[in-house]
Formats: structure tokens, C-alpha cells, sequence
């Protein structure tokens, strides 16, 4: 810290020296992959805006602020190089435990239909080479129930403050939290199926102002009433 600055140095036979500007920051976003979930190990980078001391619809970039650390370090050295942030372990309310069939439900569904389009191909043209196609299909199918079960375990969210909100998910094979503030988001989008109607569970996007990897805030399933929670939240003021 250098003031309301953050500075970052990097290298050893060639210095490298980065000064951001604290109101810059706008998305602070740890994550972690399956290897370095199992030996405790995280990242953190953080998403800037355009313009200094402005709060703008544009982003430059974002900069890796810690590129590995441990786990047990990780939140109190993030909140002492980012102090106005208040950032501390989350206590996440976990939205899509207990909805573990509306979130293998299409991916279920869609790979049994591939298959049985597969055999059914091949028995009526009498390809039957076709059917060495079904295994990779299950294959696949299989891969994306796996990204979908992270999703169940990962994705959540908690609001700190009228301000800030985090956010945790997973990505293809990697876990991260993501601490954003309200006027970042751009929108809030709720989807909604009959059957997931039937049983109060949405799917809730809200797109960021962000530039990196984490443009969006995205809950595969969540209850009703927590979407109108996050949706009150995101558009009014005195909301937690």
C-alpha cells in the first residue's frame, strides 16, 4: 500500500513495478482449480475500471494482484492490501444444494437423446460403425454433469452491505468467489421453466461491468425467493 495506491513489484533480474489507484478496483475474485483446491493454494485478481476516480461503464483490464498463495494467508492478506473492501471468509448461503436435479436435468436428457439419435441412425442406415460415436457421447455427457455438480457445490452467494456482494461459482474445473459492488451490474435476468416453476426455482444472470473473467454473476438454481432477494438488492438501496 502506497497511500489510497496499491502497488504491485514482480521479478527478479527485471523489476516490474504496477501503482493501481484504489477507486479503480472493481471486482476482487479468488480462484482455484482442482489441483490447487487439494493443496490449499489460490490466486486473486482484480478488475479495473477505465477511467481513474470514476465509476464509468468502462474497463481496462484486470491484473493479477496475487498470482498464488495459500489458503490460510489468503483473506488476511487480501484485507490488508484492500482494506476498504472488507473482505473476509464469506458465509456463503449455497443456492443449488438440495436442486441437484434441475441442474442435471438437461444434461441428462440431451446426452440419452444424442445416444438413442446415434443408434437409432445406425440401425436404420445399417452404419453400425456409428455406434462406436455413443461412448464419446457419454463421455462428454458425463463431463458436463461433472461441471454442472461443482456448480451445485460451489455456487452461492452472500450480501455483505447495501454495496458489496460475493459470490461464489465454478467455471469448467475451477472454483472461484467473486466480490463485486452494486454498481457494477448491469442488469438482472430471472429464467424459469414449468417445471422448475412448479417447484419456486429460477436460474438468476446479472451481467457486470467487467472486463477479465468474470463478467457475470450466474446462479444455475436458486430459490424463488432468494432471486427476488438478489433482485431487490441489486436495485434498491437498504436491502440486506
Amino acid at each position: 500500500m502506497r497511500g489510497d495506491d496499491v502497488v504491485i513489484q514482480r521479478g527478479l533480474l527485471t523489476r516490474h513495478t504496477v501503482v493501481v489507484p484504489m477507486q479503480r478496483i472493481q471486482n476482487v475474485s479468488i480462484h482455484r482449480n482442482v489441483l490447487r483446491s487439494v493443496l490449499k493454494l489460490s490466486s486473486v485478481t482484480v478488475a479495473l475500471s477505465a477511467a481513474h476516480g470514476s465509476d464509468d461503464d468502462g474497463d481496462s483490464g484486470s491484473i493479477d494482484l496475487i498470482p498464488v498463495i495459500r489458503d490460510r494467508e489468503l483473506y488476511a492478506v487480501i484485507s490488508h492490501i484492500l482494506p476498504k473492501w472488507h473482505i473476509a471468509q464469506p458465509r456463503l448461503k449455497h443456492t443449488a444444494r438440495g436442486l441437484l436435479r434441475y441442474m442435471l436435468l438437461i444434461p441428462l436428457e440431451i446426452t440419452a437423446l444424442l445416444c438413442l439419435a446415434l443408434i437409432g441412425i445406425a440401425v436404420f442406415t445399417q452404419h453400425m460403425w456409428m455406434l462406436w460415436l455413443v461412448l464419446p457421447s457419454v463421455l462428454l455427457g458425463g463431463l458436463w454433469c461433472v461441471f454442472r455438480l461443482m456448480k451445485s457445490r460451489c455456487e452461492g452467494y452472500e450480501i455483505l452491505d447495501d454495496e458489496h456482494i460475493v459470490i461464489g461459482g465454478a467455471s469448467g474445473f475451477t472454483m472461484f468467489t467473486l466480490f463485486t459492488k452494486r454498481s457494477r451490474i448491469q442488469t438482472v435476468d430471472r429464467y424459469t421453466t414449468p417445471l422448475r416453476m412448479r417447484a419456486d426455482v429460477e436460474k438468476l444472470i446479472m451481467p457486470l461491468f467487467a472486463f477479465g473473467k468474470d463478467t457475470r454473476i450466474r446462479l444455475s438454481a436458486l430459490k424463488t425467493t432468494q432471486a427476488e432477494q438478489l433482485a431487490h438488492w441489486a436495485t434498491h438501496t437498504n436491502s440486506r
